[in-house]
């Protein structure tokens, strides 16, 4: 069956293709032919300018003006490395392709807040009348849903599965499952992993609570008396770190980490699933961490015989 993915592929963002490289090879596993359609909400687009002033920053740090031209010359080589990796490693079709059934989700494609507003094409809406849709691992992240956008989900979605709890509250009968890259088998990520030297290093991955996380992960590199990798988008004078980093060597530096120190979802779910020893800084508001405790071959198991049963109609 040809399966139409509807996902943030676009954003540069690790977690985002990650997690649709996950979904595309999951049901690869399971006999289908998985296509990500090339839908891109232009809030969330928007935010991936490769020439990007931040007004805000400016007004508050003197040196801004001084990092802006090397964060935007990082900023499209970075571009260039996403736009690489979806060509070879995600199976991209125009929106309009007939598919067979639409899947939505993973990621926040829920999120009111990232989407400027919920989106009509993750909810639905505006997708063609007779193909089933069907909710791949949807969040919200840590934003509430409207009463209007649940009545419009349960009105046109053939059949739900989401990563958080309050989520699987507001659709009865719904399916809570975790996150893609977290039930994919390990093997999935190996023709990923880049050759790379064997030297110990303490990785840091602020995602929120920068100052946290580095000042974390500063006390661990002196302790174990290891030097300290930084992978953050946010440009510092004084600090070296990976900004324009391809998905593949993000990947490849999660794996080799001797200790990961991150506030970033996607990167805890690597430290386990790399089984690397972790520090996590995360929002006890954020709903998403909880999936941290699933086991990934029971939420595996769920997901192909909530799919086949969804396919089925």
């Amino acid at each position: 069956m040809k399966i139409g993915i509807l996902t943030f592929h676009y954003p540069w963002n690790y977690g985002a293709v990650l997690q649709a490289y996950a979904s595309v090879q999951i049901l690869k596993e399971m006999g289908h032919e998985p296509v990500v359609l090339d839908y891109r909400n232009p809030t969330v687009e928007r935010n991936g300018r490769v020439l990007y002033w931040d007004a805000n920053r400016f007004r508050h740090e003197k040196l801004y003006v001084l990092k802006f031209l090397p964060l935007c010359i990082r900023r499209a080589a970075r571009a260039i490395r996403f736009r690489w990796f979806r060509r070879h490693y995600l199976p991209l079709r125009p929106f309009g392709e007939k598919v067979d059934a639409y899947l939505v989700g993973s990621d926040q494609v829920w999120n009111a807040g990232q989407t400027g507003g919920m989106d009509p094409v993750y909810t639905g809406l505006k997708l063609p009348k007779g193909v089933p849709v069907i909710s791949w691992v949807a969040s919200a992240g840590p934003s509430t849903l409207s009463e209007e956008a649940v009545a419009a989900i349960k009105e046109r979605f053939t059949a739900i599965s989401v990563r958080e709890k309050p989520l699987q509250d507001l659709f009865p009968g719904s399916t809570l499952l975790p996150d893609p890259t977290l039930m994919a088998p390990p093997q999935t990520w190996e023709p990923l992993l880049k050759r790379a030297r064997r030297r110990r290093y303490i990785l840091a991955y602020p995602m929120i609570r920068e100052h946290e996380v580095l000042d974390s992960a500063r006390w661990k590199a002196a302790k174990m008396q290891l030097p300290l990798k930084i992978l953050s988008n946010r440009p510092s004078l004084y600090l070296r770190r990976h900004i324009a980093a391809s998905p593949r060597k993000v990947l490849t530096m999660l794996h080799g980490a001797e200790h990961i120190v991150t506030s970033s979802f996607h990167g805890a779910v690597f430290a386990g699933v790399f089984q690397r020893p972790l520090t996590l800084v995360s929002d006890p508001l954020d709903p998403r961490f909880d999936a941290l405790k699933a086991d990934p071959e029971q939420g595996l198991a769920d997901a192909k015989q909530f799919l086949e049963k969804a396919l089925k109609g």
